[in-house]
């Protein structure tokens, strides 16, 4: 037997000869006696089990069935819920196995549990193995019939171990992006073939790998490009590329919906076996499932975890690479028009540009991936999932992966996922949201923000919130149960809800990282690996409230949900009523913030007050003081006298503005006129109207002089549902009919983006494609439906009219005035 320490990347589960196994594939860890590391793989024996519910069926008959079948039961003693039960555990070699029993016993109306777990996911809980953190076990040197290219070797079952807390900070990793030939920008992967592919990849030793691949000879003197004689011979160098360098992780952006999926089926029309997988298979694509994977190599479709966890709080219009590489990087993609990529191809010419365009993306996707690394890192821990599995997780799946994992911990039974008909009844709920106190427009000096650290989960903790303590039963004694406020529900102080412990416990290892980087910051130690966990857990937590209302949940409960946001909307009513009491001015309220006008209070004043509400709030609730802003605005509604609801603007005192529900941080609304809108706040703030007017005057005047660029006059719009379906035709409907029309796929869920040009006839009818624009944007549109009604509340605000911006000399017009 060998000792072995490595850093687990991958998993796979295969069954074989009525035997289930786990095979782990690793990096070997760098020792001083080594000069390199080596890839390796490490199979390990795998039995799958379940449990059967013992209450309310006949045991005795029960149990001569399974003697019957030849199968071993054990009785155990498991909470379910509120109550702790007796189940029988049934283990069996292989995961088929324990499903072929599962239907059988359902027949005979047994409640079966934990046969939906996933067996790797299930093989890391019991194994307590985490993914991408150092492992040793004790193992020997085998072959099989797995064709596994790597070392491999077989698992003394039972001698995982984690010695260490060492992470795998710096992998090797290789960016893959392709180019296609389309003539009409329709995806076609059968007819239309890949005119090129750009790698790019840094090796253990810091070596840059930089290549483009095509088939089409062109001058040059970039030696990055390298030449080959057909797409086929392309394919092959790719695949002998990746096997070379054979990388922990390949990362790609949106790899999962075109880029390897893409390349398989190219690969397959050509004959090319692509065997990148260490087990010499291809890109594998799972039914149902819009999911590219390389068996022994984690894909990492970095978009994924961008789009689903990561940046879900930017303000982007889109999650295009260009738009998260300027977020993330500072840096852009280069700009070339794919449009015309087929014919340049035809032609031989401009290629170089497209060469360029290509590398560039990977280049970026690489650097992006490796920016979020530490965080994807950081979940993979927690959650105790393959960065395979994690990086295509939303907020409710990452709940539940740690709930199973803390489930084992605490001795309880994993609720089975829903049935569909389950899904369908929940989905049909609605819960009431949060509490929302109307502003009065105007402009306000000083103010401060008062907000709630995280206020759903200290809600959550704080009340015991779970499946199981929720009940419309009222207690015999009042102090066993909290009332939930507006409700018929009552909160059961006992037992402990799973939900509030696990919570619980991650807010308490949130409060011990917070004091540990302030040591490290007063120390100036470097906060990363801290940063990342407590952003991670952060992210964790506020999912819960969420995955409470997840129709999918196994954990569902909507009596729970309501109770969460029941007792929020309490709890900002009595803020708001205590801070009236005290003689502040509340000016707004939103979920979990209350804003106030000091007027003649002091700061100091405002945190004793937070001082005081804190010391009666219950548990983990903790009211904080979030800032105070020299000034503020709040606009009014069309049509209405009263204020706007989530949207409003504050400054602090370094002249960081924060801009709520404006256009600034909307789709369906042009550059212009979100410029326009965002710089007129900053004059506002900063007591320079003036200044602000003679700036929009200004602009106002380059657009009716066609002085503004076409692009800042595109509008995005997303299209929310099949394009068949829509019965009124607005512009964007009308110009993605047209994309349609040429050719282009279109599909719900996409950005559509057009300019109106001038002409007759209705705007719909003068909306075009940014390429297909033949005729100046129109003036009047643009003014009158896209500037002036993103400056029209604010100008009202500051008692001035959109007739002194659309006409010579303005006069001054009476409305609000001064500040509240």
């Amino acid at each position: 037997m060998a000792k072995l320490s490595f850093f687990p990347l991958d998993f796979e589960y295969f069954e074989q000869d009525n035997q289930g196994y786990v095979y782990i594939f690793g990096r070997e860890i760098k020792t001083q006696k080594t000069k390199y590391t080596k890839k390796l793989c490490i199979k390990a024996p795998h039995n799958s089990y379940c449990f059967l519910r013992l209450k309310g069926i006949d045991e005795k008959q029960l149990l001569n069935l399974l003697k019957e079948k030849k199968l071993k039961s054990k009785k155990v003693k498991k909470r379910l819920f509120a109550n702790t039960e007796e189940f029988l555990k049934i283990t069996l070699p292989t995961h088929s196995a324990i499903k072929e029993l599962e239907k059988e016993l359902q027949n005979k109306e047994v409640e079966v549990f934990e046969v939906d777990i996933n067996p790797v996911q299930r093989f890391l809980i019991d194994n307590q193995i985490t993914p991408l953190q150092e492992l040793e076990c004790d193992a020997e040197q085998i072959k099989d019939q797995t064709e596994i290219t790597l070392h491999l070797y077989q698992a003394e079952a039972g001698s995982f171990i984690h010695k260490t807390e060492q992470r795998y900070t710096n992998p090797t990793m290789l960016a893959i992006d392709i180019e296609t030939y389309n003539e009409v920008m329709q995806i076609d992967m059968d007819k239309n073939p890949i005119l090129m592919i750009a790698l790019y990849g840094k090796d253990d030793k810091g070596k840059i790998l930089k290549k483009v691949l095509t088939y089409k000879k062109f001058k040059t003197t970039n030696l990055d490009i390298e030449h080959l004689s057909s797409e086929k011979e392309m394919l092959e160098r790719t695949a002998e590329i990746i096997d070379q360098f054979d990388p922990d992780m390949l990362t790609t952006y949106f790899g999962d919906g075109f880029d390897l999926p893409y390349i398989k089926k190219r690969a397959e029309k050509l004959g090319v076996p692509f065997e990148v997988g260490k087990n010499k298979t291809s890109i594998q694509l799972p039914r149902h499932r819009q999911r590219a994977r390389i068996i022994g190599i984690p894909h990492i479709d970095v978009f994924k975890f961008i789009r689903y966890i990561f940046g879900t709080s930017w303000r982007l219009d889109s999650y295009s690479l260009d738009n998260v590489a300027h977020e993330l990087l500072k840096e852009k993609k280069h700009k070339v028009d794919l449009s015309k990529l087929a014919d340049d191809w035809n032609n031989n010419k401009n290629l170089h540009h497209y060469t360029d365009y290509n590398l560039q993306d990977t280049k970026l996707t690489f650097e992006i991936t490796k920016k979020i690394f530490s965080v994807l890192s950081e979940f993979c821990s927690i959650v105790q999932v393959p960065p395979d599995d994690l990086i295509r997780m939303r907020f409710s799946r990452l709940v539940e992966a740690y709930l199973l994992k803390r489930g084992e911990e605490m001795n309880i039974i994993n609720p089975n996922k829903p049935s569909n008909e389950a899904i369908a009844a929940r989905r049909q709920k609605h819960i009431q949201g949060a509490f929302v106190f109307e502003p009065k427009p105007g402009l306000y000096k000083d103010m401060v923000v008062f907000d709630f650290l995280s206020l759903y989960p200290t809600v959550i903790v704080s009340h015991n919130i779970g499946a199981e303590t929720v009940t419309k039963d009222k207690p015999k004694k009042m102090n066993q149960a909290w009332k939930v406020p507006e409700r018929n529900y009552y909160i059961n102080k006992e037992p402990k809800s799973m939900m509030a412990t696990v919570l619980a416990d991650i807010v308490n290892v949130r409060v011990k990282l917070k004091k540990e980087r302030k040591k490290l910051v007063k120390e100036k130690q470097d906060t990363s690996f801290i940063d990342s966990r407590l952003y991670s857990l952060k992210i964790l937590a506020n999912s819960f409230y969420g995955y409470f209302a997840f129709y999918g949940a196994r954990w569902y409960s909507f009596e729970g949900a309501d109770s969460i946001t029941a007792f929020a909307r309490n709890y900002i009513k009595q803020v708001i009523k205590q801070a009236t009491s005290a003689g502040f001015h509340v000016v707004y309220s939103d979920t979990d913030s209350v804003m106030i006008a000091l007027k003649d209070k002091t700061q100091e004043q405002a945190h004793e007050f937070v001082d005081r509400v804190n010391q009666d709030l219950p548990g983990a609730m903790e009211l904080e003081f979030e800032g105070f802003f020299p000034r503020a605005i709040f606009v009014g509604t069309r049509g209405n006298s009263g204020g706007a609801k989530k949207k409003y603007a504050l400054i602090d005192e370094n002249k960081n503005i924060k801009i709520t529900g404006f256009a600034t941080v909307r789709r369906n609304t042009s550059q212009i006129a979100k410029e326009l809108q965002k710089k007129f706040l900053e004059y506002v703030l900063t007591d320079k109207i003036e200044d602000g007017m003679k700036y929009l005057k200004k602009q106002i005047k380059d657009i009716q002089h066609h002085k503004v660029p076409l692009e800042k006059m595109i509008i995005k719009t997303q299209l929310t549902r099949p394009l068949e379906s829509y019965k009124s035709i607005g512009p964007h409907v009308a110009v993605a009919r047209q994309m349609k029309e040429s050719g282009l796929a279109v599909s719900k869920g996409m950005l559509v983006e057009y300019v109106v040009q001038e002409g007759s006839g209705l705007v719909r009818n003068r909306a075009r494609q940014p390429s297909n624009v033949d005729n100046p944007y129109d003036v009047d549109y643009y003014l009158k439906h896209q500037v002036i009604p993103a400056l029209l509340a604010i100008l009202h605000v500051v008692a001035r009219s959109e007739d002194e911006l659309l006409t010579k000399d303005g006069a001054t017009q009476k409305g609000l005035v001064g500040f509240s």
